[in-house]
């Protein structure tokens, strides 16, 4: 199972970061791709330049990379394409009510049309009812993640989730939607579904 991880500008400021990736990754004998690095678009404008040297170094590492919170910063889709990243996260400002703004579930469906004429997964954040998860499928979105499908999780009582053991309680018109035979995986920011 691919573990995402949030990375700040400061680290990529950090000339070691790909070789501290590359240390940890063999001491917990962690294939490389089983890793995806989540940058913000502020995060890679502070520096480009830097930035771009960073994340070609991990690309190189085979570790996947990923715009994460898209849509929120001011980066240029000409520099984006320049990145290696292969996933493009649509930042739940734009997800969490697109069921009920017809505006927003316009920028949604842009956003995964953009995305995958560039080649990228596209992955929305901040699902939160049955609506907005079946309105993703409908425009055709690789993942979503958020409340609706888990909430944040501790090691532990993942580890128990994904055995099946540990249901998912879901609140009000949350509770009759998506189940773990939906491929639902929780995540640091809430769960994901594939």
């Amino acid at each position: 199972m691919q573990v995402s991880v949030n990375i700040s500008a400061r680290d990529l400021t950090t000339r070691d970061l790909p070789d501290w990736v590359a240390a940890v990754l063999a001491q917990h004998s962690v294939p490389p791709a089983m890793l995806c690095l989540e940058i913000t678009e502020s995060g890679f404008m502070e520096d480009p330049q830097h930035a771009q040297k960073v994340l070609d170094r991990l690309a190189e590492l085979r570790v996947q990379l990923s715009i994460d919170v898209y849509g929120t910063g001011y980066s240029s889709l000409s520099y984006i394409m320049r990145l290696p990243v292969k996933e493009l996260k649509i930042d739940q400002a734009f997800v969490s009510r697109m069921s009920e703004n017809p505006d927003l579930a316009t920028i949604a469906r842009s956003t995964i049309e953009l995305g995958h004429s560039l080649g990228f997964k596209v992955v929305a954040e901040g699902v939160e009812n049955s609506r907005g998860l079946a309105l993703l499928r409908e425009l055709g979105c690789d993942c979503a993640q958020g409340y609706y499908l888990s909430p944040p999780l501790a090691a532990d009582r993942f580890i128990c989730w994904l055995e099946g053991t540990l249901p998912v309680h879901r609140t009000g018109e949350n509770a009759a939607g998506a189940s773990q035979a939906e491929h639902a995986s929780p995540s640091r920011s809430g769960g994901a579904a594939r």
